[in-house]
């Protein structure tokens, strides 16, 4: 995974689709014995909360959890123990000897604890109306997005129409020279956010989607009047309509880079048999956004079986996905795939698959010029000159007279060996010939 970073572009068109809060347990699309079981699981672990605290943690507005902690007293699951004045937010709560018994019953069907999951087909629905397919990129987004790649305009001009498609991407050629680059700035094209829920329940089963390495929250984004913080909605008892459901979080689209460790398990869901709960496959977390499949061809698995997995989910937009119950389940598969190799497209593709793969990118060595604009930049990051003779002493010593091809990351893997002789010389405050003789020495092989 890839350190995440924000989107440039954010339009009125790309903000996701609005959920009312709910204002009864029909519209939150669960038993209300997962309901009953998500507050005594709250009250179990963080030991006396307060009403307050246990909408919070259920992400629901404060009168749904209200009626769920008296139905947990009438049950005598619960009782009182202190209040922190005197309204009833403010009372705290803790378990009875009944409670503690239905507690325990609770955590071994599932240990999930946390915001109410929603239901698959609000799901289904929401994903379908903040699909990537609606994303337009513009060749302005493009050149912003990656402007500080070096890369032709041919090849702009390519990933631009791929991006969208919305379905597929391939990238190709030698290694170094910026398709990885290229995936990981893609993060700063894609505009707007999408909701995210923290839960799925499916059939009574439990999968978690919402992933801190992946989902960057942009809580910040909320509209004027939608006011998110409990304590503000039960003290001010703003209209429901104009809150929002706070059991989806509202994120920046997804980007989910995977190299040589993706597995054909993390396409499916995922059991965890101590917590008891599933995790979402990475496809239904890179939902409405960008899964990238990074160094194709050198997964564990082979690429015709990684190809047969998604030759159906890629043209039809759905997949199956089996649970441990026997059922098949359909969720959308909403998302740009992009796949980048460094090995020739016909190593590790057929011709039918090819053929689905309508957008083709060759990411060609850069030419001389882009070499010298590649040097100057790294040397400018470093606050070093990069004179004339210095790069024409690099090309000649390492690339006419070495004989070999030229690399989009040598310039900066030379100048970052340059920092290390530098540092081992005390610093040296500027560059020399001799120093970037060494550095590239030490880089290149020689027969």
């Amino acid at each position: 995974m890839t350190t995440l970073m924000k989107p440039d572009r954010s339009t009125a068109e790309d903000q996701p689709p609005f959920l009312p809060e709910p204002r009864g347990f029909e519209d939150l699309g669960v038993n209300e014995g997962l309901l009953m079981d998500l507050a005594l699981k709250e009250i179990y672990f963080e030991r006396s909360p307060t009403a307050i605290e246990i909408s919070r943690a259920l992400a629901l507005p404060f009168l749904l959890t209200e009626r769920i902690l008296d139905n947990a007293r009438a049950e005598s699951f619960i009782h009182t123990v202190r209040s922190g004045g005197y309204l009833e937010h403010q009372l705290q709560y803790a378990l009875t000897e009944r409670g503690q018994e239905k507690v325990r019953e609770c955590l071994t069907r599932s240990q999930y604890r946390g915001p109410v999951p929603v239901p698959l087909t609000q799901y289904y629905e929401v994903v379908r109306k903040q699909t990537v397919r609606n994303q337009t990129v513009l060749r302005e987004d493009l050149q912003r997005g990656l402007g500080d790649l070096v890369l032709s305009q041919e090849v702009l001009d390519q990933v631009g129409p791929g991006i969208n498609s919305g379905k597929c991407l391939f990238l190709y050629g030698a290694s170094g020279n910026g398709k990885s680059s290229i995936a990981t700035h893609l993060r700063n094209v894609f505009g707007g956010t999408v909701l995210v829920p923290r839960a799925i329940d499916i059939n009574g089963q439990i999968v978690k989607v919402l992933d801190p390495t992946i989902h960057e929250i942009r809580s910040g984004d909320e509209a004027p009047g939608r006011l998110s913080d409990p304590d503000y909605r039960f003290l001010r008892n703003q209209d429901s309509e104009s809150r929002r459901d706070l059991r989806w979080e509202i994120c920046s689209r997804p980007v989910v880079i995977v190299g040589g460790e993706l597995t054909m398990s993390q396409l499916e869901f995922q059991y965890d048999s101590l917590l008891r709960y599933h995790q979402a496959p990475l496809h239904m977390k890179a939902a409405g956004g960008l899964l990238v499949i990074d160094d194709f061809g050198r997964q564990r698995v082979s690429p015709r079986d990684l190809l047969n997995r998604w030759i159906v989910p890629m043209d039809r937009g759905v997949d199956y996905l089996p649970l441990p119950t026997g059922e098949t389940i359909e969720v959308p598969f909403d998302l740009l795939l992009l796949f980048a190799t460094n090995l020739h497209p016909t190593e590790v593709i057929d011709e039918a698959f090819l053929r689905r793969m309508r957008h083709k990118v060759f990411v060609p060595n850069p030419t001389t010029e882009q070499f010298r604009t590649l040097l100057l930049k790294e040397a400018a990051v470093r606050g070093l000159a990069m004179p004339k003779e210095f790069m024409d002493y690099i090309i000649e010593r390492y690339y006419l007279q070495g004989e070999r091809e030229m690399r989009c990351c040598h310039a900066k893997d030379i100048l970052s060996n340059a920092d290390d002789i530098r540092r081992y010389e005390g610093n040296s405050p500027q560059l020399t010939v001799e120093i970037l003789q060494r550095a590239g020495d030490a880089y290149f092989l020689f027969a």
